[in-house]
């Protein structure tokens, strides 16, 4: 004879779009958790805000640098050193502090050359990023008497 029909082995439409559905939502977690841990890599970027002064004692012939150097980015930096320049390379001073993000470096140091009051020179601040990238902030700094 015939199969009775209460015996059919196969699954039912029901089970079948459980089965679907939960398949198809672990898929897109995965691609989720993918996704985001592949853009959040991407907008990783360091954003500096620098402050520099240069301050001539003409008495003592000195010429001191005040600088600040402040971490508003989502990723650590370092600060690795500064450098006074004029046609040539006139002055470095290393730095290498490490920066959280929110953090502030701040601080005042003499530099070897004198520099005369009123007259601007170039301040660059190199730093590199978590990632290694490398960057600065160059500005035109007047020096002022103090």
């Amino acid at each position: 004879m015939g199969s009775i029909r209460g015996e059919n082995k196969a699954v039912s439409s029901i089970i079948g779009t459980i089965l679907v559905l939960s398949i198809t939502l672990a898929l897109g977690g995965l691609l989720y958790a993918y996704s985001r841990g592949l853009f959040s890599s991407m907008t990783q970027n360091p954003s500096v805000n620098v402050q520099v002064e240069l301050l001539s004692n003409p008495n003592a012939l000195q010429t001191f640098i005040q600088y600040e150097v402040q971490n508003n980015g989502n990723v650590e930096i370092t600060v690795q050193n500064i450098t006074v320049l004029n046609s040539t390379h006139l002055a470095s001073i290393a730095v290498n502090k490490v920066l959280e993000p929110g953090q502030t470096l701040s601080g005042v140091q003499q530099i070897p050359s004198y520099l005369q009051a009123g007259y601007y020179y170039t301040v660059a601040v190199y730093m590199s990023a978590q990632n290694g990238k490398q960057f600065s902030s160059i500005q035109n700094v007047l020096v002022t008497a103090s």
